[in-house]
């Protein structure tokens, strides 16, 4: 009975579970809400997800993502927690 309790229990600690595993499409979605709050928040600028592009990749356990409007005004980078649950790093910027 015990051996059998540990087993389950190591097995219980190898699992991941893999709703924390987000994809590129999820974090590509996630960084352009992100970009557009950071834009409207910080520049006035707004225009929803759909203005603007994101190309992001797994970098050291997390998300690192290049960002542009469509429009091509404002452009920059930000990072997020492999989980999408966090949004750092955000450096972007706006032109006239």
């Amino acid at each position: 009975m015990r051996s059998t309790l540990l087993a389950v229990l190591a097995a219980a600690l190898v699992f991941v579970p893999a709703a924390d595993a987000a994809t590129r499409s999820q974090a590509n979605a996630k960084a352009r809400k992100a970009a557009d709050a950071y834009t409207d928040k910080n520049y006035g600028i707004s225009g929803g997800a759909s203005f603007w592009t994101a190309n992001c990749r797994r970098s050291s356990g997390a998300w690192k993502c290049s960002l542009g409007t469509t429009s091509g005004q404002c452009s920059g980078s930000l990072k997020l927690s492999s989980n999408l649950s966090k949004t750092y790093a955000v450096k972007i910027g706006c032109g006239e």
